[in-house]
């Protein structure tokens, strides 16, 4: 089953080494920002923070792929693997790209997670 975070996990992948590094954090913050929302109603976290900081920090950071996630990035992660809602259809013919852009404007006008308060607690 392919979902919103395996086709942004995957641009992020292909993309991130011609991408400047400003674009790279633009595309994590809104991947962030986004992703949680796509979860499936009633759904809950007991820390609702720490999914948007493990996704920003690390599952769509591909700099941070190489190093091992804190562990409650790692059940945020699962948690969130668990509950995303079911994949969107894709028409033939439509890029995984274009899929997620299309995904990404019809779910939009969403507040931006602050990213700057997770790289500061990373620090």
């Amino acid at each position: 089953m392919t979902t919103w975070y395996d086709l942004a996990h995957e641009y992020i992948e292909q993309r991130s080494e011609r991408t400047p590094g400003n674009t790279r954090r633009t595309l994590a913050d809104a991947f962030a920002a986004l992703t949680p929302a796509l979860v499936r109603p009633g759904a809950t976290l007991s820390d609702p923070r720490v999914l948007p900081r493990a996704l920003y920090l690390w599952a769509f950071s591909k700099n941070a792929w190489q190093r091992e996630p804190a562990e409650e990035w790692l059940q945020a992660w699962d948690w969130m693997r668990w509950w995303i809602r079911p994949p969107f259809p894709i028409r033939p013919g439509v890029t995984g790209a274009e899929a997620l852009v299309r995904r990404g404007t019809a779910v939009g006008g969403m507040g931006s997670w602050r990213a700057s308060r997770a790289r500061s607690r990373a620090g």
